[in-house]
């Protein structure tokens, strides 16, 4: 019975790999301090993809200026893409984004607006390109956002993507949209750690071990 064990559990070993493991993470974009420029801000919760953020502006979401991301406090990020530009994600002259660009495909599900400054309305697409004009075009509105700071969910259908592009949209309800971004929450699946090929020459022995095993009880059973 212990070899038929042995080589049972000797099957189960090497047919048998991880799992992966999903987790919900967050990414948290507060500073201590008042209005910091920085070409690219990042935040990752242990185990979450690494996640960079550029700003960039348009007029006509074909050709794109790519501006300074601003940190202001716990309010979290804006942009600041051409002169005289306030330090929200805002609509006033361009319409002005933040583009993610994660180390991994993600399953974005939310974001915190963190400051509001007017109105709210947004654009949000998640995609595998860092095309601005071909990820803005996949977009969707976000229409009536809270007029406070709040949580937003998007990406119903779970799409996963190694971008988010965010920003204002040309539809929104009022002209004066200026919002800070503090906090985005994904879904991620960690890959399952990589595993060596089986030795042959252990495995045939194992097969081997458990064939004579087996071969053994059949024959005590039989007399």
């Amino acid at each position: 019975m212990k070899l038929k064990t042995l080589f049972s559990s000797a099957v189960l070993a090497l047919g048998l790999g991880s799992v992966a493991h999903a987790a919900t993470f967050t990414y948290n974009f507060a500073t201590n301090g008042s209005d910091v420029l920085t070409a690219s801000p990042s935040s990752a919760t242990a185990g979450a993809p690494s996640v960079s953020v550029t700003a960039w502006s348009t007029t006509n979401f074909t050709s794109w200026t790519q501006g300074n991301v601003t940190q202001n406090g716990s309010a979290g990020m804006g942009a600041r893409t051409h002169n005289n530009d306030s330090h929200t994600v805002d609509n006033g002259t361009r319409f002005e984004f933040l583009l993610f660009s994660f180390g991994a495909a993600v399953d974005v599900n939310s974001f915190r607006l963190g400051y509001i400054d007017g109105d709210s309305d947004y654009r949000w697409s998640v995609g595998n390109t860092s095309n601005l004009t071909t990820l803005y075009s996949t977009g969707t509105d976000g229409f009536n956002a809270p007029l406070s700071p709040s949580v937003q969910s998007i990406n119903p259908s779970n799409i996963l993507g190694s971008y988010l592009l965010l920003g204002t949209t040309p539809n929104s309800n009022y002209d004066d949209d200026r919002f800070k971004v503090n906090q985005l929450i994904v879904d991620y699946t960690t890959p399952p750690p990589t595993q060596g090929v089986p030795d042959s020459g252990a495995t045939l022995i194992l097969l081997g071990l458990g064939l004579l095993g087996l071969a053994g009880l059949k024959r005590r059973m039989a007399a």
